[in-house]
């Protein structure tokens, strides 16, 4: 089922690393207005706000929820060529990043539209997010056998494999 991020009846780990993010957001009022906007996350966060004596199917059958699936495409067009980007200025010594990530718009219905467009991002390197990159890095190259083939599949289908498969320079 689609009832929770990863697929699945039962939460995991990254369902509460999102619903801490999302809990603030229907106490908090002016976020509040924008979370009714879309029901399904509202009603996501109540679910997980009451899960006393769930049991779930701890034997789900592993496959990727159709929400962590358009997760990691975002995190393939945007978030993963800024660390490589960022990874790249740290190596040469550059002061500025700079990397071309997708951009949207927003629609008066609040939905983010992606026109395909791109815009330069520019800000100093951080030393930290290269470290977050070698650690994503190191814990891919430790998948063997099926897990591997797996991530392998579902990295290369949302655009973030490239990433794993560079080799930092020192």
């Amino acid at each position: 089922g689609e009832g929770f991020l990863l697929g699945g009846s039962s939460p995991t780990v990254a369902d509460f690393a999102v619903y801490g993010q999302l809990r603030q957001c229907i106490i908090d009022p002016l976020p509040y207005d924008l979370m009714v906007k879309y029901p399904a996350a509202f009603a996501w966060v109540h679910r997980l706000d009451d899960l006393s004596g769930y049991e779930g199917d701890h034997n789900n059958n592993n496959e990727l929820g159709m929400g962590a699936y358009e997760l990691l495409k975002l995190v393939g067009d945007i978030y993963l060529p800024f660390l490589v980007a960022n990874e790249r200025a740290i190596q040469n010594g550059e002061k500025e990043v700079v990397c071309s990530i997708s951009a949207g718009e927003v629609g008066e219905d609040g939905e983010v539209t992606k026109k395909g467009k791109r815009v330069q991002h520019r800000q100093p390197p951080f030393k930290y997010q290269k470290l977050c990159l070698e650690v994503l890095r190191n814990e891919f190259s430790l998948l063997e056998g099926k897990e591997r083939e797996k991530a392998e599949r579902v990295l290369g289908e949302t655009g973030c494999l490239s990433a794993f498969k560079m080799t930092t320079k020192l």
